[in-house]
């Protein structure tokens, strides 16, 4: 397995990479909404 899904921080600058079952957990927990088929954008939670 690879690292596939491009990881994108909530400013727009690219973090690094993640599998893709680690995405699909940060989509489900509505930490990330998906930008295409291969990239993820982390969402900024309020503490």
């Amino acid at each position: 397995m690879t690292k596939n899904i491009l990881v994108i921080h909530p400013n727009g600058e690219p973090v690094g990479s993640t599998y893709p079952k680690r995405a699909k957990g940060l989509l489900k927990k509505r930490r990330a909404v998906m930008l295409d088929e291969s990239t993820i954008q982390l969402i900024h939670l309020q503490s």
